[in-house]
């Protein structure tokens, strides 16, 4: 709580930690004071990789949600660490 009641170089990750433990926008925007809408898509961005992390590893990555990842800015690397196999193997 107290690292994201702090203005740091590092309060973007516990934002995305806090969302990751099921901790709610307001509840965020709170504690931070940061418009819901940037904490929103920092929630966006959380769903999207436990959507890949959930994919089976041996498959590959649906169309539309390499898309999705891609449009987002998500490289082949992130990609391949969500799915924890390579690059070459991470269907991107």
């Amino acid at each position: 709580m107290q690292r994201l009641k702090e203005p740091n170089a590092s309060r973007i990750f516990y934002i995305k930690y806090g969302l990751q433990k099921g901790m709610g926008i307001d509840e965020i925007v709170k504690i931070t004071r940061i418009d819901p809408w940037f904490i929103n898509n920092i929630k966006d961005i959380v769903e999207l990789e436990k959507k890949i992390k959930v994919l089976p590893k041996k498959s590959n990555i649906p169309y539309e949600l390499l898309k999705e990842a891609k449009q987002y800015g998500f490289s082949d690397r992130q990609i391949a660490d969500l799915r924890g196999c390579g690059e070459l193997s991470s269907g991107a």
